[in-house]
């Protein structure tokens, strides 16, 4: 415990994996734990490709990136990690399943790997193991939500197609939503390139679908962003995603 500061169980707390815990059942809990805190610098390897691991960690500070390796060598930003998320359960649970899975800091991160939460999961008993496995579920249940809406975007060939659907997806307010992430992390969650998002952001501008500023994008042609536009459509051909 000695590793962790004040601000560190805060961050804890408010974590997925720990949601619902009172302070005195978490402090519990870690108190008879094997862990360790880990400090890393931007671009450093959290978990490499086919490192075998027992360890199940919480971001406290910083972003991270999953990263997924094909056999011809390319590569696939699969999701982001922020503060507050679970990192490499599904390594340390599903091992040789995801030996072409990387992890990697996207900016300077402090993590707590705890090393004998793999077995407590699978093995223990009572309700502190069982909120830590409800939790871990919820959380990987949103994983799998990310990842399908990612799966629907690259159905799409037409890059203005995969631009719509995402802002579909986020929250809006009075015909305006905010993007989450800069616009090269943008473009590489929709699998092109900033130069073609750019572009064709600057388009659909000049066609009155949108106005964008920073981060904000107000949706001009509320007609274009219904979700009938897009039901049962098919993927077609037309511009790809370059």
């Amino acid at each position: 415990m000695k590793e962790l500061y004040n601000r560190d169980l805060r961050d804890l707390r408010k974590s997925k994996l720990f949601c619902g815990f009172e302070e005195e059942a978490m402090l519990r809990l870690l108190a008879t734990s094997d862990m360790r805190v880990v400090e890393y610098r931007k671009g450093d390897i959290i978990r490499n490709y086919g490192e075998e691991t027992q360890e199940i960690g919480v971001l406290l500070r910083g972003t991270a990136f999953v990263e997924f390796s094909d056999v011809d060598g390319s590569k696939v930003n699969l999701s982001a990690l922020n503060a507050g998320d679970e990192i490499g359960g599904f390594l340390a649970i599903g091992g040789e399943s995801f030996r072409r899975i990387m992890i990697y800091a996207g900016s300077p991160c402090r993590i707590l790997f705890i090393s004998d939460l793999r077995r407590s999961l699978l093995e223990g008993q009572g309700e502190l193991n069982a909120m830590l496995t409800k939790n871990l579920l919820r959380h990987w249940s949103e994983k799998l939500r990310y990842l399908y809406q990612r799966l629907i975007l690259f159905s799409r060939r037409q890059v203005q197609e995969r631009i719509r659907l995402y802002l579909m997806s986020l929250p809006r307010v009075d015909s305006v939503v905010e993007v989450p992430m800069n616009r090269t992390e943008w473009a590489d969650y929709l699998g092109m390139h900033r130069t073609v998002l750019s572009r064709e952001l600057t388009r659909m501008q000049q066609a009155g679908t949108i106005g964008v500023e920073g981060r904000r994008i107000t949706l001009l042609d509320c007609a274009l962003f219904d979700e009938a536009q897009f039901a049962g459509a098919p993927c077609g051909d037309g511009d790809g995603a370059e």
